[in-house]
């Protein structure tokens, strides 16, 4: 089986075509999801029929086959994710999920994003180095940074003190 990436989850449906709401957690602002777009809702395989953007977090999807709100009721709090492959093919679609293992290099050091904290207004990527744990704004690693996608690699220069005295 492909490995999935959780892009978000489902928060409610929404009218009575059977279209859903979804949460998304991302490195920039929501993007529709292509027609034809293959995901999963929980374990259930879904295909986009259409999808519009609702804010900045949130879009709708509306999935082939699922066509009234009473086949889409049991989505409610399920996991929305799709393969790697499917994402990094969508124009400015990342989930933070993606940041996971990537290695992240600065100017003295390396370590792995472990954790990510979606729920801010600028989301954490916690990195773990040498048996401790730092947060870092994923706002530097987007606007200063580089991110090599195929290579799983974060480049960045950190700010003074941000490692020092890490737990």
């Amino acid at each position: 089986m492909t490995p999935t990436v959780q892009a978000g989850f489902v928060t409610r449906p929404r009218g009575l075509a059977g279209e859903v709401e979804i949460r998304l957690f991302l490195a920039g602002r929501a993007v529709a999801l292509p027609r034809g777009f293959e995901a999963l809702v929980g374990d259930r395989a879904v295909t986009v029929e259409r999808s519009s953007i609702r804010s900045a977090d949130t879009v709708t999807a509306l999935f082939t086959g699922l066509e009234s709100i009473e086949a889409v009721d049991g989505f409610r709090g399920e996991a929305f994710s799709a393969s790697r492959e499917s994402v990094l093919a969508v124009s400015g679609f990342r989930p933070l999920a993606l940041f996971l293992g990537m290695r992240v290099e600065w100017q003295d050091g390396a370590g792995i994003v472990e954790d990510f904290e979606p729920f801010s207004a600028n989301p954490l990527l916690s990195v773990g180095f040498e048996g401790r744990r730092f947060d870092v704004p994923l706002l530097l690693i987007t606007e200063t940074g580089s991110i090599d996608w195929e290579g799983g690699r974060i480049g960045l220069r950190l700010p003074a003190g941000l490692v020092e005295g890490v737990d």
